[in-house]
């Protein structure tokens, strides 16, 4: 039986699924390791929320489609995400590595949303294609605040490893 658009459309979300999956403990890393930066950990921990909630709908969404998770994508994208965050943990500038990782993870999103809004738009699923679009939004917005606030967190590390070295 051939691959069906639809068929193919439930693929690629359960690829953003084991995405959002695999962000949820890279986040929490983020966020325990952000603790000397209580506004950059407070926006990673909203993002967190906004994730979790992401993986929700897309798994909804896989569901009212006919279809389930995949368990291995999710488990394996789990397992990378934690062994990622204990790369970054040991590293002196780990806020500056997790903001860089975090905006090129938001482009990815991004990316993938974009692509998921049309395969639904082509398929007529308008539901879908609102929730896509809320996803989105939260990705795009989480993007811009990194834009504006990697040069921020770059110059917080730099000030706090000055006062360190000063101690």
């Amino acid at each position: 039986m051939p691959n069906t658009d639809r068929d193919t459309f439930i693929t690629w979300l359960r690829d953003a699924h084991a995405m959002e999956e695999k962000l949820i403990p890279e986040l929490q890393s983020h966020a325990s390791q952000a603790e000397e930066h209580p506004q950059i950990q407070s926006k990673i921990q909203q993002h967190l929320q906004e994730t979790e909630r992401h993986a929700a709908a897309v798994r909804e969404l896989i569901e009212q489609l006919g279809g389930s998770v995949s368990t291995l994508k999710t488990a394996v994208g789990k397992a990378t995400a934690v062994a990622a965050g204990a790369a970054t943990a040991m590293a002196d500038d780990k806020i500056v590595k997790n903001a860089l990782a975090e905006f090129t993870m938001e482009h990815t999103e991004i990316g993938s949303y974009i692509s998921l809004i049309a395969a639904a738009e082509h398929l007529q699923l308008p539901e879908a294609v609102q929730t896509l679009r809320s996803i989105l939004r939260d990705e795009e917005a989480m993007a811009d605040w990194l834009r504006t606030n990697i040069a921020v967190v770059t110059l917080r590390h730099l000030e706090h490893e000055s006062l360190a070295a000063h101690a």
